[in-house]
């Protein structure tokens, strides 16, 4: 599944923990005479980078707007006033690759309000959110040292470790950290952001490992010192449930949702749930009451469709997504969805009908135009393909920061070439977007054209069998099983012959 309509179909929050990505990974070597070089450039102003470490144990947004709220925000109540104007200034400086006048500004500001967090640790945050893991690192590394008595460079560290994994280096980072937290009293703004990160930490540390009993004190004393968390009244949801305390579980979904009434729904909370459980009864009936009790609900509805879709249901999130254009026939949410819907049935002409919809109405919506890029592309009619390019060049260029381009983006532009038959420039790109090591299911099948198209059918095999394998659903998933079974005949030929595979076919 595309990437991008991924995000639309997990938007659901839960959904996010408990169904997988879609991406498939798969060693690059051999399959293309292509290398990629690691892109390092610090994002642009407001460009969505690696997630900032913090946001890993607390569930926060991983996007950065990159403001002095951003930075000091946790710090200070008043972020936003024009006397934080050297740390807004500093960020600017950093953009700019100006390391060093950053640094100065930031110094300036601390030394006016020593409440700020120490430098290191701002320019920490800085490099992270730029995806400059080492140079982050070494900036709290140096606050340990420098300022000791300040938990922030012990926290981000732990929630570094979390992120990747490292459960046991996570707990042992946090139990450290916890007696400076205690004794830290310096910025009592601060020190409630500690706890409250702390407690999320140790929670994520018992979720990471199944101990759902112990995770319950920890949500308890983070909703005691943020009773209107959305993410922390969601994550106990999901551990009551893993206990088999249902009730208690919608309880805190629904407190979730009465917090913020854009969030799921409870009953579609518990379906997720049931789900993962491997529970499809539970999870429909839930799904049923959601729309039964709200039936005019356009929000529930788009969540069922999401919800069905992404559980390979597709005639039943087509159904969700033709009462939700019912309650709203302007919704351009549910032209996305109902167009995406259309384009994994194969139903090119009503994917486009409802595509061109919703590019008409949010033409700078990129998920929309990738969609009906890829409609275009996959029609014999050479305006329409050509339409197609056009629209994907544009979308990879808004897309493109510096010498970054976002993999699924890219892999639509390659498809649009392709269809074309500029098969060289496709082939060039999509080698560089799978030597990356992480593409989706829809990318894999255009490599396997490619790689079909180059005589390489055993690599052409691995990777579409890799696609296969995913569990969700994605627009060329026929296609995909037809190509591999017409090569895997063509392999079976070869081996009757007594012939073999190209030389550079394992390259």
């Amino acid at each position: 599944m595309s990437q991008v309509l991924v995000k639309a179909c997990c938007a659901v929050a839960i959904a996010i923990v408990v169904l997988a990505t879609g991406l498939i990974v798969v060693p690059a070597t051999g399959l293309f005479e292509l290398s990629a070089q690691a892109q390092t450039a610090p994002p642009s102003a407001g460009q969505s980078s690696a997630a900032d470490p913090q946001s890993v144990a607390t569930g926060g947004p991983q996007s950065n707007p990159f403001t002095a709220e951003w930075l000091v925000g946790n710090a200070v109540s008043d972020a936003g006033s024009p006397q934080y104007k050297d740390v807004n200034e500093a960020i600017t400086r950093f953009h700019n690759t100006d390391v060093a006048g950053a640094r100065e500004l930031l110094v300036r500001a601390r030394q006016s309000n020593p409440k700020l967090p120490p430098v290191e640790v701002m320019m920490g945050r800085l490099w992270a959110a730029a995806n400059q893991i080492n140079a982050a690192r070494n900036e709290l590394e140096k606050s340990v040292v420098t300022n000791p008595t300040d938990p922030e460079a012990y926290l981000f560290f732990a929630e570094v470790a979390l992120a990747d994994h490292r459960i046991t280096d996570a707990e042992a980072i946090l139990q450290k950290t916890k007696p400076i937290i205690d004794a830290y009293n310096e910025n009592l703004k601060r020190k409630r952001n500690f706890q409250i990160r702390f407690n999320s930490g140790m929670a994520a540390v018992s979720e990471g490992r199944s101990q759902w009993d112990a995770a319950i004190p920890y949500f308890k004393a983070w909703l005691e010192l943020d009773p209107d968390n959305v993410v922390a009244h969601q994550r106990l949801g999901r551990t009551l449930f893993q206990l088999g305390k249902t009730t208690e579980a919608y309880n805190e979904f629904d407190t979730a949702l009465k917090i913020d009434p854009k969030t799921v729904n409870p009953y579609i909370a518990l379906a997720e749930m049931y789900e993962q459980a491997k529970d499809r009864p539970n999870a429909s009936k839930s799904i049923g009451y959601a729309v039964q009790k709200n039936p005019k609900d356009l929000a529930v509805h788009l969540q069922a469709a999401r919800w069905a879709m992404v559980t390979n249901q597709l005639n039943e999130a087509q159904r969700y997504a033709d009462k939700a254009l019912q309650i709203d026939p302007k919704s351009l949410e549910a032209k996305i969805l109902r167009g995406g819907i259309a384009r994994f049935t194969g139903d090119l002409k009503t994917a486009e009908t409802y595509l061109e919809q919703a590019v008409a109405q949010a033409p700078a919506n990129i998920d929309a135009s990738n969609q009906l890029a890829l409609v275009l592309a996959d029609q014999d009619d050479k305006d329409k393909k050509d339409r197609a390019l056009q629209i994907a060049e544009l979308n990879l260029r808004a897309t493109t920061q510096g010498d970054r381009a976002n993999p699924e983006i890219a892999a639509t532009y390659a498809w649009a070439l392709y269809r074309l038959g500029r098969t060289a420039e496709a082939e060039q790109l999509l080698g560089k977007i799978f030597s990356a090591g992480a593409i989706s299911p829809d990318t894999a099948y255009y490599v396997g054209r490619i790689l079909q198209d180059r005589g390489k059918t055993d690599n052409a095999i691995k990777v579409l069998e890799s696609a296969l394998a995913s569990p969700n659903p994605f627009a060329q998933r026929q296609a995909t099983t037809e190509l591999l079974a017409q090569l895997k005949k063509e392999q079976s030929k070869n081996a009757d012959k007594g012939g073999s595979a190209p030389a550079s076919d394992n390259k």
